[in-house]
């Protein structure tokens, strides 16, 4: 159905991650980077959740913010109320992943628990208006929490299609417990055709190679052998699975989005934000 896949014909160029700031809470932290608000480690109740670096790339460890759109816009393009947009074409011919990977985000607050940050996007040639992008990490004994808060500064509508890419560590197998059943993108190569299929998730998930979106707007809950997971999302109904060659052949990426793939494009799911207005989402990890 998609033999390219979402992200196993693309190398994230190495970025610096190296100046990352602790949040803390007995036996849970996490660390977060400067570079992108890219989460690169993160322990809840003592366990390690997230797969570490091996390559440099943010895309291939941690949890990845993917901002204004996750995943690919194709050919680099899309218009927007008549006016055609170019972005970074960073994979092939294609965009992926959004313009802040490699942004510096300034702290605004920080608690031992807590952080939040801040950058910014200019609109021009890559996108319609300017926005304020603040995100704050939190952490407590059982759960990571996560939130971002958008304001459109800007005079024109703008596009959002964000996501988040957590790769989750598993012991020997994985699977999806909740929810029993999602609807299933339909794919012609790397971007989806419009239709959906209801799938059935079981047991024997880590014996399937995933690099598929659903969506089912709900909670997930994910065994990852040492113990349970909730996803809990935000605003953010659509999610990719991925256990793909970046996975590392131990984790599975279970990534929350607001929109399809290509949502700039195909407009599946996306989100528009008025001049002057505000925009909420996020994700939370629980241990259950």
């Amino acid at each position: 159905m998609n033999p390219c896949g979402f992200n196993k014909c693309y190398i994230q160029p190495s970025a610096d991650l190296s100046v990352s700031l602790q949040i803390v809470s007995g036996k849970s932290r996490a660390s977060i980077s400067e570079i992108g608000s890219h989460m690169d480690s993160l322990q809840i109740d003592g366990l390690d959740i997230l797969l570490h670096s091996y390559d440099g790339s943010p895309t291939h460890f941690g949890s990845a913010f993917l901002f204004p759109y996750a995943n690919r816009v194709k050919d680099a393009r899309y218009v927007m109320d008549g006016v055609e947009y170019r972005l970074p074409n960073n994979e092939g011919k294609n965009s992926i992943h959004g313009l802040v990977l490699d942004k510096n985000f300034s702290v605004i607050s920080r608690e031992e628990e807590s952080i939040t940050m801040e950058t910014s996007i200019a609109g021009g040639e890559a996108y319609p208006s300017d926005l304020s992008v603040r995100i704050s990490h939190s952490v407590d004994e059982t759960s990571y929490r996560c939130e971002v808060t958008v304001i459109n500064k800007g005079v024109k509508r703008s596009p959002i299609a964000a996501g988040f890419h957590p790769y989750f560590v598993y012991k020997n197998k994985w699977a999806i417990i909740k929810p029993e059943t999602a609807w299933i993108m339909e794919y012609d190569g790397p971007f989806p055709t419009g239709k959906m299929d209801r799938m059935t998730f079981g047991d024997i998930s880590y014996l399937n190679a995933y690099d598929n979106q659903f969506f089912a707007d709900s909670d997930i809950i994910v065994d990852v052998g040492y113990s349970r997971l909730k996803i809990t999302r935000n605003n953010m109904p659509f999610f990719v699975i991925y256990n793909g060659r970046y996975s590392a052949g131990s984790s599975v990426a279970i990534e929350p989005m607001m929109s399809a793939v290509d949502s700039f494009n195909n407009g599946i799911g996306l989100r528009l934000l008025n001049p002057g207005d505000t925009m909420k989402f996020g994700y939370s990890i629980d241990i259950v």
